[in-house]
């Protein structure tokens, strides 16, 4: 056990708290951070400039208030405010792209037992709303050389093709938000690659992805390409733009895919989406 006069706990500290200033009429709910989450929490913030909480008024989610107790040293200010909604909607909080807000507000949320589901869920919504920026589709144009290279091709999967983004860790939806899928069917796959930052709607530059399913079995994924056409990478295959006809993708829809019979849709990936 780490005592109160421990160098552990004068570097980082074992009494962080969080609050999410949410409610009205109810106290807000207010939960410690474990020394290992603090210490993750710091480094998700290190190098930004953190401020007060911010006065708002509105109903609903606010922001996120973080706290130390006295005496607690942290390479951190004593009290500040976290992903504040500001107004007017539109505008984009200074030096915080959407993904950035969106996926350390889930990875506050995942630290505290005291939030349920659909407090959770509305927190999400609310700062998906402050940002409805025109859609700009973008998308990378054909390159399989790049996927096809020996440092590459067996490191990274269909997941990683269409969020494109080669991580090297055969990508899965959810890991990188810490809910990675628990069967394979249309909504528990989406909903996890959701968590990781994929939009259902076209916000800002995002490029268009579509899921389907082995039923039971496995998930796929195709990604749109400036070519106008589909590409993707089966597991440690090469990437290609043809369906298993040998045939160039025009429509993820009703090309041959093989045992992957359930189309789940479309999503969008933002500008500098991440997968792990």
């Amino acid at each position: 056990m780490w005592h109160r006069g421990s160098s552990y706990r004068r570097n980082w500290g074992l009494l962080m708290y969080v609050e999410l200033d949410v409610f009205s009429g109810r106290p807000n709910p207010r939960w410690e951070l474990s020394s290992e989450q603090a210490r993750q929490l710091a480094d998700r913030l290190k190098g930004r400039d953190l401020s007060p909480p911010l006065e708002l008024d509105q109903l609903g989610f606010r922001q996120f208030v973080v706290s130390l107790s006295p005496g607690e040293t942290f390479p951190l200010p004593s009290r500040f405010g976290l992903l504040g909604r500001v107004r007017p909607v539109g505008k984009q909080t200074k030096g915080w792209t959407w993904t950035e807000r969106v996926e350390t507000a889930r990875w506050l949320l995942g630290t505290s037992a005291e939030v349920d589901e659909e407090v959770r869920e509305h927190v999400v919504n609310a700062l998906t709303e402050e940002e409805k920026i025109p859609c700009k589709p973008s998308a990378p144009p054909f390159d399989p050389n790049y996927w096809n290279d020996k440092s590459r091709i067996e490191k990274n999967n269909c997941y990683n093709y269409a969020a494109n983004h080669a991580s090297d860790t055969f990508a899965q939806p959810g890991r990188l938000c810490g809910q990675q899928y628990t069967s394979f069917d249309c909504d528990n796959v989406r909903e996890a690659a959701v968590c990781d930052g994929l939009r259902k709607d076209c916000v800002d530059k995002a490029r268009k992805v579509a899921l389907v399913i082995w039923p039971g079995k496995d998930f796929h994924w195709y990604g749109y390409h400036s070519n106008d056409f589909w590409g993707h990478k089966a597991g440690k295959t090469k990437a290609r733009n043809t369906d298993e006809k040998g045939k160039v993708i025009d429509n993820p829809e009703t090309c041959d895919r093989g045992p992957y019979t359930s189309f789940c849709g479309y999503l969008w990936v933002p500008q500098g989406q991440k997968v792990k």
